[in-house]
């Protein structure tokens, strides 16, 4: 059958169903539509030669497809390559996926593996009936046996990843402002960006990153033990969090006591960032080191101490809201909140701006050392401007003696 023989019978097909189109009533008459059609082209194409017929069930087959595609495309409104990127996108190829443990972009770029990772692999999908080839003066449909969809974008994946903004719980080892010159651990929530539909895993992670880079908005007396360590990732079972470095930190510039914190921070930042309580944490260093700086061994599990001796890791006092650097709505009176472990649950606190004492007091948390308690400081209205909260502690022998403070600077908008 050569081209003009190919073109008279689409185009005699085109007409006999466009006239039958233009029968169509407003009823529930599609079946004999159908049938009428049926009989109609069947008997045309009874005269025709047995070559011409080879062609005609191949040919309206792709014809109805092409049909019902059309009607799918509607309904989707956008083609396949147009459609929103999912959560947690992978790889935009149309490679076939590996094998083996599964890996999802880490908050700092670089891959991570566990088997407790949720990641989703977007493979090729296949549409029969979509695709079509050039014959003759116009499209015509073709129906293989599986047509591989084109790939959604050609874009890394690294920039088809969904993420969400997500409040991360940080811990870091700072001085705790009083004259004998102890350090504690500080905890601030650091807004950073996570994969949609995080897993505990990936939430831990993204906290842990965040603590061992220490941020702008951390104080600037926070120690940095871990420069140059990366956490390679995170793995949470029932009863235990696999926390990977590539690195088991330097000692150097450390005393025992801070490097011992510096472990904690590790300890209750991924704990928290998990969400799942007290979960005992557990080492491994990727260049096959057996502790970390060199004091505590990676054989062993590290946890958190409990309510009644929180004090041994916490710094005596925390101011949680507002928070250093943020901006606090002056629509409102201004609340402070934080926590404290202080001498019968008193501490004191001043507020200035531009250097000058705008008001000050003392505040009573709801429990004294060693217990953790909570407070609130009700600072009233504010005008606008940039305001500094410092809260202490002052010794119970004297009065005067600062045995530990912090400070959050903030703005009124």
């Amino acid at each position: 059958m050569n081209g003009g023989e190919f073109g008279d019978l689409e185009r005699e097909l085109r007409a006999a169903l466009d006239a039958e189109a233009r029968r169509i009533e407003p009823n529930e008459r599609h079946a004999q539509i159908l049938a009428a059609a049926r009989a109609r082209t069947a008997r045309r194409w009874l005269g025709e030669s047995r070559s011409v017929r080879r062609w005609l069930v191949p040919l309206a087959t792709a014809a109805s497809v092409a049909v019902l595609g059309g009607a799918v495309y509607n309904v989707i409104g956008e083609p396949p390559d147009r459609l929103p990127a999912p959560a947690l996108s992978t790889s935009a190829t149309t490679t076939p996926p590996t094998t083996g443990a599964p890996t999802t972009p880490s908050p700092t770029g670089s891959p991570s593996s566990g088997p407790n990772r949720t990641t989703t692999s977007h493979s090729s999908a296949t549409s029969p009936g979509r695709a079509t080839t050039a014959s003759g003066s116009g499209a015509v449909p073709v129906v293989p046996p599986a047509v591989t969809a084109p790939p959604r974008s050609t874009t890394p994946s690294s920039e088809l990843t969904s993420t969400a903004a997500r409040a991360l719980p940080a811990y870091f080892v700072g001085p705790d402002g009083g004259e004998d010159a102890r350090f504690g651990l500080f905890r601030q929530f650091v807004r950073g960006q996570v994969p949609e539909g995080a897993t505990p895993a990936q939430l831990g992670e993204a906290a842990l990153s965040v603590a061992m880079s220490r941020p702008a908005v951390a104080s600037a007396d926070y120690l940095q033990p871990w420069t140059g360590v990366q956490v390679t990732g995170v793995e949470v079972g029932s009863n235990r969090i696999d926390v990977s470095l590539s690195h088991p930190g330097s000692a150097s510039g450390l005393s025992a006591e801070q490097s011992r914190l510096a472990v904690q921070q590790l300890v209750w930042t991924v704990q928290a960032g998990v969400g799942q309580g007290s979960t005992p944490v557990r080492f491994t260093i990727d260049d096959g080191s057996t502790s970390l700086f060199g004091r505590y061994p990676t054989s062993r599990t590290y946890d958190r101490p409990g309510a009644d001796t929180a004090y041994q890791d916490l710094a005596p006092l925390w101011i949680d809201d507002p928070a250093p650097g943020t901006t606090v709505n002056g629509s409102s009176p201004v609340v402070a909140t934080g926590q404290s472990c202080t001498f019968e649950a008193v501490a004191q606190w001043q507020l200035r701006s531009g250097g000058s004492l705008v008001d000050s007091g003392s505040t009573t948390a709801t429990s004294a050392c060693p217990t953790r308690g909570t407070w609130q400081i009700g600072l009233g209205d504010l005008p606008k401007g940039t305001y500094t909260l410092r809260v202490f502690t002052t010794s119970a022998g004297d009065g005067k003696t600062v045995t530990a403070q912090v400070s959050s600077r903030f703005t009124v908008g």
